[in-house]
């Protein structure tokens, strides 16, 4: 038996746990050799992203392991010890490594769960470990329906990672190290409820209600790093050039299969939400900026002209563009009425006070087809101070929507809303009226007007 018992000193979450060891340096150099034979185990937890009876309450395929990857580096960065697929302890809801072989000195620690990471190596130095690559999203080149294999139910690809000093330890009291995951993918859920038309609502003088939310997802990142390129002082860093260059990989709006499960006032299935790959630019432009893109059906009660018949749950807007000959959503200028049928809306465009305008050609009829309107929300957190962290969509976040009520009629086809060649910066001002927070998963709290 060795005459003395040293312990691990680890840093986790930025807090130190102290040694009882008087042989442990609380500053400065380390006076524990470096390289003699010792032995490790190494306990990892899942951050639990809070316990309220809310969205934010974690479900269980977002929290489960089921098997853990262990990655030791030595002082000089040097992939030294590689234990891979430890399962967890029977009963003990814990994820341990007992005696694992390794050195003494100081160390990082890594724990990389449910691994969907390929190319660690033993050898490997750590910024080469922390920089390896993984498909997060992608798309069918069809349907565009989205698939983000780091957040599959029971198999959440996560990391955790912690400094440690390991001592010479004998097999039966190994050092003790231990840390937190977090998830790499990110999530998001709307919520929309007995929501209004605001006071300012365009087209005036209607009056419209509002249900069957949906929403899906575009513009995500198809590659991930190992670790976010997130400085310490928790300023965004954006991701290297070659990185962002893969930013025309977006995946597209779909026209159909939007989800239909955010009308509950209190969402707990995991189906209900969207999983998303981490996306930070250090520009944020309209086509790299990760966004949520929302369909509503519009029930108009009070019409802008009573003439015509409407045919099924469609209806016909006139609008005011900025330009005669691109009419776009992003070139809508303003809502003038809606019309049971494209006749009265014609008859209206041809009408005498129009037809006075001297802008009469950058009027346009529209038509919601089913009544569905859809509108763009670019995923951010209002809380940062830079355009670049607003916008910038992060690991382990979960960016929770709602909508508080609609400021106008949005557009009339999601594909138009995500745009490959739109080459401008986002806005803070969106179709939704939306409040954003950070918390635990960590949450982003978005609630916001539509339109």
């Amino acid at each position: 038996m060795m005459k003395s018992k040293l312990f691990a000193t680890v840093m986790v979450a930025g807090a130190l746990l102290a040694s009882c060891s008087k042989e442990t340096n609380f500053g400065g150099e380390s006076s524990v050799p470096e390289g003699i034979p010792t032995y490790a185990s190494v306990t990892v937890s899942v951050n639990n992203p809070g316990t309220r009876a809310t969205r934010a309450a974690s479900q269980t395929g977002e929290k489960e392991i089921s098997k853990v990857d262990i990655l030791i580096f030595d002082k000089s960065g040097v992939l030294e010890t590689y234990t891979k697929d430890i399962t967890p302890e029977s009963g003990t809801g814990n994820y341990t490594a007992k005696n694992i072989k390794t050195t003494t000195g100081e160390k990082t620690v890594y724990a990389v769960a449910n691994n969907l990471v390929s190319g660690i190596k033993q050898g490997m130095t750590l910024t080469a470990f922390e920089q390896l690559s993984y498909e997060a999203a992608k798309a069918d080149g069809v349907t565009h329906k989205v698939d983000v294999p780091i957040a599959k139910a029971s198999n959440f690809l996560m990391f955790g990672k912690t400094e440690a000093t390991l001592t010479e330890q004998e097999p039966d009291t190994p050092n003790k190290v231990s840390l937190t995951v977090t998830r790499a993918a990110a999530k998001s859920q709307l919520l929309f409820k007995n929501v209004q038309a605001s006071d300012s609502f365009q087209p005036e003088n209607v009056a419209l209600t509002f249900d069957d939310a949906s929403t899906q997802l575009a513009q995500l990142q198809p590659t991930m790093y190992v670790v976010a390129p997130a400085q310490s002082t928790g300023t965004v860093t954006p991701w290297d050039d070659n990185y962002t260059s893969q930013a025309a990989n977006w995946i597209a709006a779909r026209e159909k299969d939007f989800d239909t499960n955010n009308d509950s006032e209190m969402i707990t299935v995991v189906e209900y939400s969207h999983y998303l790959s981490e996306n930070i630019n250090a520009t944020p432009l309209m086509n790299t900026t990760t966004c949520m893109l929302v369909r509503v059906k519009a029930t108009p009660t009070t019409w802008s002209d009573d003439g015509g018949t409407q045919q099924g749950s469609t209806f016909y807007a006139l609008v005011k563009f900025t330009s005669d000959t691109d009419k776009t959503f992003e070139t809508i200028d303003s809502y003038y009425g809606i019309y049971k049928d494209e006749e009265t809306a014609q008859t209206v465009l041809d009408s005498g006070a129009l037809q006075a305008d001297p802008d009469k050609a950058k009027y346009g009829i529209v038509a919601f087809t089913d009544g569905y309107c859809y509108y763009r929300l670019n995923l951010r957190d209002m809380t940062q101070a830079t355009s670049a962290a607003r916008y910038s969509v992060l690991r382990n976040n979960f960016y929770k929507v709602t909508v508080t009520e609609i400021n106008n009629l949005g557009w009339n086809n999601p594909g138009d809303l995500v745009d490959p060649e739109d080459k401008t910066p986002v806005e803070t001002e969106t179709s939704l009226e939306v409040t954003i927070t950070v918390a635990d998963w960590t949450d982003v709290d978005m609630n916001e007007p539509l339109g």
